[in-house]
């Protein structure tokens, strides 16, 4: 079996969603279809369900960021849910009530990490930058910040 640094495109693709596949069979949700949305530094995949609700699923590279990094990112992202109508991607726990899992899939020699999050349906505002669409970036940045300045992080949260 061909080393991931050594396949296709299509080929990494297709092993990812093999590792994808393998993260959903952890979430109590019936697919009706994974699809590829771009291998940037993290893969992300779409996930529809036979309730036609969508979600997105990263997978991360091992050496991409550490654990504990990831878990703060699913804290900070679970109190933006909780605590402000800004509408940031939730995280989706799985059966077993874990945000961040690992997964070993065949392919790969160390385990994926993933994180199934809520779709936020729209064209993303970086598609579509004008005089309107930058000032509501700028109110959004804004809110984050104000949202920050009052957040306390448990012990252990990494920035």
């Amino acid at each position: 079996m061909k080393n991931f640094e050594e396949l296709t495109t299509r080929g990494k693709a297709r092993r990812l969603r093999g590792v994808a596949l393998k993260a959903l069979d952890q979430y109590d949700i019936q697919i009706r279809s994974v699809s590829l949305l771009g291998m940037f530094t993290n893969a992300m995949f779409r996930v529809r369900t036979a309730e036609g609700i969508s979600y997105v699923l990263r997978i991360c590279p091992p050496d991409w960021r550490t654990t504990t990094d990831l878990q703060s990112e699913i804290t900070w992202l679970l109190a933006l849910a909780r605590d402000t109508d800004i509408g940031a991607p939730a995280p989706q726990a799985t059966n077993s009530g874990e945000y961040l899992i690992t997964v070993q899939a065949r392919g790969f020699s160390q385990p994926s990490r993933c994180m199934l999050m809520s779709w936020i349906p729209g064209v993303p505002l970086g598609k579509r930058l004008n005089e309107a669409n930058l000032f509501k970036m700028g109110v959004l940045f804004a809110r984050m910040h104000a949202f920050s300045a009052n957040f306390t992080p448990p012990e252990g949260f990494t920035q």
